[in-house]
């Protein structure tokens, strides 16, 4: 999750930033679903490949192999007797086994979070080694859905948000403690430019979804006092 710990200028890896704030923009990331499609037998866990595909690669345990989990005709999962297909492999021992049957590789999950550093959404109860990026600290941004609305939790004191900040929208939702906004996505579809609405066929490529550098600024001064209006109340 992210925390509202600055990050110095010089520590952050803007070619990552740019390229997780354009993915974030993409809408489909969250009209999906996931579910457990894999096990790993080196950590013993199921996890979904989308998420954190990843992160479970040991390249110094060859025989430790991830297996594929998938359903059947009627959803059910079908489960690997070996740890690669015979006559490869071994069989895979009964405690393993009776540890990979246990876990819940049907049911959909929703993703509820972005990683900047890895550009991609992902489901936090499923993978949490997104918020252990060495390069790039606290890049977790939490996801609400507010209807057909993809919206970021913002406490606006987040490393972030001056470089996230000008891919989302007005609040949808304000804590009614100022402790944080639900800030929508601003999709990469064409459309009107969101600070001033002159039409979309005027609109170059470089500035979408905004059309000129004046309207981002406009954007981003508009946040920046949201932000200071917060920070103000919680100082009374």
């Amino acid at each position: 999750m992210s925390s509202p710990a600055a990050l110095p200028a010089d520590e952050i890896p803007m070619g990552l930033v740019r390229l997780g704030r354009q993915r974030l923009q993409f809408d489909n990331h969250f009209s999906e679903t996931c579910r457990r499609d894999r096990f790993c037998l080196r950590c013993v866990v199921a996890y979904c490949s989308h998420c954190c595909g990843n992160h479970h690669f040991h390249p110094e345990w060859p025989d430790l192999r991830v297996l594929p989990i998938d359903l059947d005709t009627e959803g059910r999962p079908i489960f690997p007797t070996r740890t690669a297909p015979a006559p490869d492999g071994h069989p895979i021992p009964p405690d393993i086994a009776k540890s990979m049957r246990a876990q819940d590789y049907t049911s959909p999950l929703p993703r509820d979070a972005f990683c900047i550093h890895c550009s991609k959404s992902f489901r936090v109860d499923v993978c949490a080694h997104h918020g252990d990026h060495a390069r790039l600290r606290d890049c977790v941004l939490r996801i609400e859905k507010r209807g057909w609305r993809t919206c970021v939790r913002c406490a606006g004191d987040e490393w972030w948000v001056p470089h996230i900040g000008v891919a989302l929208g007005d609040p949808v939702l304000v804590d009614e403690q100022g402790r944080y906004e639900l800030l929508r996505v601003l999709t990469r579809v064409r459309g009107p430019c969101v600070e001033c609405g002159i039409g979309a066929h005027r609109i170059p490529r470089e500035f979408f979804p905004f059309c000129s550098e004046t309207c981002i600024r406009k954007h981003i001064r508009r946040i920046e006092e949201r932000q200071e209006a917060r920070l103000a109340a919680r100082r009374l």
